[in-house]
């Protein structure tokens, strides 16, 4: 008999801890995959908060990290302008963004890698659901709204939607710096609303001796610096020693610059922007003359960026002249009109690459899958994962995740003073759970719930809180108190009294303390009275003391 009870229990605990799942780490050779429930969105600790599912794959340098998602959820995660700009200056960068990823996506050019498209500015920023915050993330959002799915197609394909901060007054046709050669609606074109950049026109100055130490650590320039030429538009820089002349491209120039200008003398570069505030490079892009002076040389420059494509700043100069989004994607995109795409929404955006760990979890429920294979298909708390051996990955699941879930050490006060009664008040209640888990606590009375909250907690102590709201609430009255736990599988409950009571309304308190002070009046007025005329026995009137309140 008792070997029989052993084997039952043996069976049901198989039944209850999912596949996979241990108190330690354990091996896993495919990729594990986290995929949230609906309403749950995952948390990539150290990186930020993402929608849709994320990948931890084994690469070369580590651990890579991939988010799956919608389309249009990609592109509210994009963060490449202030979201208090003009509307329809978002909306065109929502659209361009949009089509961007798409291009990048029927390249191929990061397929070999896992995703379609990178999350830096070698593809373009994205910061996930964390985009989405605040004022500005809600404006965003709402340019991602009214443009929903909408791309710019050339021969019904996706185009080329490079763009750029600032163009300097004209923007530079494709052929000049990228390898697809000449497309027929990136061309150069004059762009008077970037004059709003405060990069539109940049000068930056260096002494000689500080230009000469720079190109020689930058490029290894031998002998003395005579002298710097270029103008503007050129391709080459012309740099002349005691040794004889060189000429090297802009970009190396600049690259060579910007690498070792700031570490060589941080306390002059990058210099400032025509705002005050300061540069992001020391040269910010590759659109400048140099000019000789008698002590260096000053490098006069326009815009930051590689030029090619849709100015941001010159497309928020017109959204503030009246341009519509359309408007202004037709300028910077020539012979092109925003359309639906109907094509694949899925985008697979790498954003971390080279980890030796990471952890995920959400705020809410998420399954973990190993390929297809459930670890855990509802689960609750952080999950570390990171490399071990030479491919394999070592997955570890919350503190007490096998454990049962219990509720305990739970404090809740007794009776909460609901005051001032028209902002309302909270409650906190305490608790403590073994295990990762999702905590709601419950205000009802009379079957109708009152208030809520709700926490999602690791194990060990934790608080929910409870916002009351007391409009229509009774002046005092119990409720009852319901405090839930659920770790993806299973839920446990307790429940305690309440009782909430406020005041009928702001005027008591005031009205007392009204009462009080002419009562105090009163009685300096009655012994000043009683000092003067010590034989009187007049009475004081009555209605000076009364104790009604006033007013």
């Amino acid at each position: 008999m008792r070997r029989l009870v052993a084997i039952i229990t043996a069976v049901c605990a198989l039944l209850v801890v999912p596949r996979g799942a241990s108190g330690a780490s354990a091996p896993i050779g495919s990729p594990v995959v986290f995929r949230p429930a609906d309403g749950t969105t995952l948390l990539f600790h150290g990186a930020g908060s993402f929608h849709g599912t994320l990948e931890v794959r084994r690469t070369s340098g580590g651990l890579a990290v991939i988010n799956h998602l919608d389309l249009d959820d990609y592109v509210a995660g994009i963060l490449e302008v202030p979201g208090r700009w003009p509307m329809e200056a978002l909306k065109a960068q929502a659209v361009a963004a949009r089509t961007y990823a798409l291009w990048e996506k029927q390249t191929g050019h990061w397929r070999r890698f896992g995703f379609d498209v990178c999350s830096t500015t070698t593809c373009q920023v994205y910061a996930g659901a964390d985009a989405e915050r605040g004022s500005s993330g809600r404006r965003w959002m709402r340019a991602v709204h009214d443009t929903a799915g909408q791309v710019l197609l050339y021969k019904g394909k996706p185009a080329l939607t490079r763009f750029h901060s600032s163009s300097g007054g004209r923007t530079v046709p494709n052929e000049a710096l990228f390898s697809e050669g000449p497309l027929p609606y990136l061309r150069g074109v004059d762009d008077p609303g970037d004059a709003v950049s405060p990069l539109h026109r940049w000068d930056v100055t260096f002494s000689r001796e500080q230009l000469e130490e720079i190109l020689r650590v930058g490029i290894g320039l031998q002998g003395s610096l005579v002298d710097v030429q270029a103008k503007l538009g050129d391709k080459h820089v012309v740099i002349r020693t005691g040794g004889g002349r060189l000429d090297i491209g802009t970009g190396r120039f600049v690259s060579a610059v910007n690498t070792r200008a700031p570490k060589m003398f941080p306390s002059s570069y990058p210099g400032q922007r025509s705002d005050g505030k300061p540069m992001p490079l020391t040269l910010p892009s590759s659109r400048f003359s140099i000019e000789s002076t008698s002590s260096g040389f000053v490098v006069h420059g326009r815009g930051y960026g590689h030029g090619v494509g849709m100015s941001q700043y010159g497309a928020k100069g017109l959204a503030e002249k009246g341009e519509s989004y359309r408007e202004i994607l037709a300028t910077y995109y020539t012979g092109l009109k925003p359309s639906h795409w109907h094509g694949s929404r899925s985008m697979r955006v790498e954003v971390s690459d080279g980890a030796a760990g990471v952890a995920i979890s959400g705020d809410g429920t998420f399954g973990v899958f190993a390929g297809d294979d459930p670890l855990a298909s509802s689960t609750i708390g952080v999950w570390s994962v990171a490399t071990r051996g030479v491919r394999a990955l070592a997955v570890s699941p919350p503190t007490g995740y096998t454990l049962p879930l219990v509720l305990s050490g739970i404090r809740a006060p007794r009776e909460v003073f609901v005051d001032p009664p028209e902002r309302g008040g909270s409650i906190d209640v305490d608790f403590v759970v073994p295990k990762a888990a999702e905590v709601t606590a419950t205000l009802r009375r009379n079957g109708r719930t009152i208030a809520s909250g709700r926490t999602v907690t690791e194990a060990g102590e934790g608080r929910v809180n409870v916002p009351i709201n007391p409009r229509g609430l009774p002046r005092r009255a119990t409720y009852r108190l319901e405090l839930t736990a659920f770790d993806g599988t299973a839920r446990v409950a307790k429940t305690a009294d309440v009782v909430l009571s406020r005041p009928a309304s702001r005027l008591l308190p005031i009205a007392g303390a009204s009462a009080g002070v002419v009562a105090l009046l009163t009685g300096v007025t009655v012994r000043r009275r009683k000092r003067r005329r010590p034989q009187s026995l007049a009475i004081p009137d009555r209605g000076q003391l009364s104790p009604e309140p006033h007013g």
